[in-house]
């Protein structure tokens, strides 16, 4: 781009080193990477993060006896009602592990909830929130039914989580992400 200035060339290389808002030229083409000349835009992962924008952000931390003590109490009609099939059979293909996995799913699933800004609501159901491993091993979130929607009025088109699980505990982080800008969003609501 001719119009960006040295400035901007080096406010750019700044951002582009946290992966936060990119700076361009607005007069040509706002958001457009082609206008930056640092090579961070040339990786596949920054490409990425610049055209999105965290919405919203949710966290859960739970005991994870407290889920082999539902386990023991509840059984399968505990599994069935808060876990999908696919969640319940990477969670049992941990064997010793199973309720750590299932714990950082519960949170996670808890961290979508907070993030929405809902809680379990009328019409929704813990499996309207699923975390699938994707080949790589990282964990992703797949909604459905009135939590997608609810995620979809707020504009979150997609999520980034993170799980771990230790010392008898489990956390899920989770960030709504929308493809727009975070004004544009915000003028819509």
């Amino acid at each position: 781009c001719a119009h960006l200035s040295d400035t901007h060339s080096a406010q750019c290389r700044n951002t582009c080193k946290r992966a936060t808002a990119y700076i361009a030229c607005r007069r040509c083409a706002p958001m457009d990477r082609r206008a930056c000349r640092t090579s961070c835009h040339n990786r596949k992962m920054d490409r990425r993060y610049h055209s999105m924008n965290a919405v919203a952000h949710g966290i859960d931390f739970v005991d994870i006896q407290r889920i082999q003590q539902l386990l023991r109490d509840h059984g399968d009609r505990f599994l069935q009602r808060v876990f999908t099939a696919a969640e319940q059979e990477y969670a049992k293909s941990g064997g010793v592990r199973c309720a750590e996995r299932l714990a950082a799913r519960f949170a996670a699933k808890e961290a979508v909830l907070k993030a929405i800004g809902t809680g379990l609501r009328t019409g929704m159901t813990w499996t309207d929130i699923e975390v699938r491993v994707l080949p790589s091993g990282s964990p992703t979130i797949a909604t459905s039914g009135r939590v997608a929607e609810i995620a979809a009025q707020q504009r979150i088109a997609s999520w980034l989580i993170s799980i771990s699980h230790s010392g008898g505990f489990a956390i899920a982080s989770v960030i709504g992400i929308s493809p727009k800008p975070i004004s544009d969003t915000l003028n819509t609501q």
